[in-house]
């Protein structure tokens, strides 16, 4: 797994994970479960773990969740939809 945590002052809160995953396969049945989310025609799937949003989609083989205890789901769809 690979994971960035994004500030924006130096040893500040953070406020953006981005975390990738390879798993042959895609999605998993287990991380499916929350409200469906629209990224750009794909299924992702919202939920709420310890006070932070979190939003999770597959890329392929790739699993991406994004965290935050800050933004709110339509920024985190914003973003979602940008990585390409």
């Amino acid at each position: 797994m690979h994971e960035v945590r994004l500030t924006r002052e130096r040893n500040g809160p953070v406020e953006l994970v981005i975390q990738q995953q390879f798993r042959a396969g895609g999605m998993p049945q287990s991380l499916t479960g929350g409200s469906l989310v629209d990224i750009a025609g794909s299924n992702g799937y919202r939920s709420t773990q310890g006070g932070q949003e979190v939003l999770t989609w597959a890329r392929g083989d790739v699993i991406i969740t994004l965290k935050s205890p800050l933004l709110p789901l339509e920024e985190l769809v914003r973003i979602a939809e940008a990585m390409r």
